[in-house]
C-alpha cells in the first residue's frame, strides 16, 4: 500500500532536484521496494509491541507505556512493574540490530557528505536521517537502561 506512493514522491523529489529523468525513474523504482519494506517493517512492529503488552492488564497499559517514556516514578507497585516491563522490552528491541544500524548511519553519513558537495538540498534530509539513527542507536538505550533502573530500585 505504501510501495507505490513512496516510490513515486521518490521520483518526484529527485527530479525536483535538478537530476535527469534516467535518475527520477531509478529512484522511483527502487522507492517502490524500499517504500514497501517499510510498511511491513511498520507491521512487523505493531504486531510486537501487541505481543509485548498482551500481559500487562488493559486499566495499567495506557499509565504504563506514559511512565515508560518519561522521568516520572510511580508509587504504584503494579504500574512500576509494568512500565519497567514495557521498558525492558523497548531496550530489547533497540538493541537487536545494533551493528547494521552503525553500518546504515555510517552510509547515510557519506550520503550526506556526497549530497553536500554535490549542493543538493537533500543533504538535509540525509544529515536528518543519520542523526535519527544515530540517536536511535546509542543515547535511547542508555536512556532506557537509567529509566528501567529508576522504576526497580525507587
Amino acid at each position: 500500500m505504501f510501495g507505490l506512493p513512496f516510490g513515486i514522491a521518490m521520483g518526484v523529489l529527485v527530479k525536483l532536484d535538478g537530476e535527469p529523468w534516467f535518475g527520477a525513474a531509478f529512484m522511483a523504482a527502487s522507492g517502490i521496494p524500499f517504500g514497501l519494506g517499510m510498511a511491513w517493517w511498520g507491521a512487523g512492529r505493531r504486531r510486537d509491541r501487541q505481543r509485548n503488552e498482551a500481559d500487562i492488564p488493559p486499566d495499567l497499559l495506557p499509565e504504563a507505556r506514559r511512565i515508560a517514556s518519561t522521568t516520572e516514578v510511580p508509587n504504584d507497585p503494579n504500574l512500576r512493574s509494568a512500565a519497567a516491563r514495557l521498558a525492558e522490552r523497548e531496550l530489547a528491541g533497540t538493541t537487536r540490530h545494533r551493528l547494521l544500524r552503525i553500518l546504515g548511519g555510517g552510509l547515510m553519513l557519506v550520503a550526506t557528505i556526497a549530497a553536500a558537495v554535490h549542493g543538493s538540498w537533500w543533504a538535509v534530509l540525509y544529515g536528518a536521517c543519520a542523526a535519527g539513527l544515530i540517536f536511535d542507536t546509542w543515547i535511547l538505550p542508555r536512556r532506557l537502561r537509567r529509566r528501567i533502573d529508576r522504576l526497580r530500585t525507587d
